[in-house]
């Protein structure tokens, strides 16, 4: 069965996380990660991409019953975001 043609934008974005990811922890293993540049990718593909991934699953694969003020949503992104930094650089906060 082909996925519905609206889910492959979603799909290319979890691709190119996930591809970051990849990338990230290979650098990592080699030992020649620098922490900045990869913060800074994690940084701008969070902002480019990930944001509003998050977004169109919530308003159409997961819609809530009612919508978060904005100041909720900025809180949620930027917990996810310092969750992903975590995970990825351990040791290391998202403010470094």
């Amino acid at each position: 069965m082909l996925r519905d043609r609206n889910l492959i934008p979603l799909s290319h974005q979890h691709q190119h996380a996930l591809a970051l990811c990849v990338q990230v922890d290979r650098s990592l293993q080699a030992g020649t990660a620098d922490v900045e540049a990869l913060q800074a990718q994690i940084r701008t593909m969070f902002n480019l991409e990930i944001r509003g991934h998050f977004a169109a699953e919530e308003e159409a694969l997961f819609p809530e019953p009612r919508p978060l003020p904005n100041s909720s949503r900025w809180w949620i992104s930027y917990c996810v975001s310092t969750l992903i930094s975590a995970i990825i650089l351990p040791g290391r906060s998202a403010a470094n």
